[in-house]
């Protein structure tokens, strides 16, 4: 009984040994894509690109906005209604993006290891 408890046991070490490196394996593939300095420089770049748009178009909208309210007579209303709708909606793609963007970025990871294996077929085909 105590050699099957023995056996077993090894069996166990060796399969988390396995699967560790089937892990790390799996980690060192994602960092030769895509680093975490590059997440970060991606992340600082998108919020920076998002946040100065966003209040781009804020000011437009408001510009606008007044314009209608003091009778400046510069706009249609359909332009600031348009203008304003599509303010909304870049708010909300950025607000999706912001919290989505980890799960883009693994995407994106997936698309390289595809692309390489397809390339890695070609390259053997050629």
């Amino acid at each position: 009984m105590a050699e099957l408890v023995e056996k077993l046991d090894e069996t166990n070490t060796q399969t988390e040994a396995v699967s560790q490196q089937k892990t790390y394996k799996s980690r060192r593939y994602s960092n030769e894509f895509y680093t975490e300095e590059d997440y970060i420089l991606n992340r600082r770049v998108t919020l920076l690109y998002g946040i100065t748009f966003l209040f781009l178009a804020f000011s437009v909208v408001m510009s606008e906005i007044l314009s209608i309210v003091f009778d400046e007579g510069l706009l249609s209303p359909v332009q600031v209604v348009f203008h304003s709708i599509s303010f909304v909606g870049y708010v909300i793609t950025f607000r999706y993006i912001y919290k989505k963007q980890y799960y883009i970025e693994e995407k994106n990871v997936q698309v390289f290891r595809n692309q390489k294996k397809i390339d890695e077929a070609e390259e053997k085909n050629w």
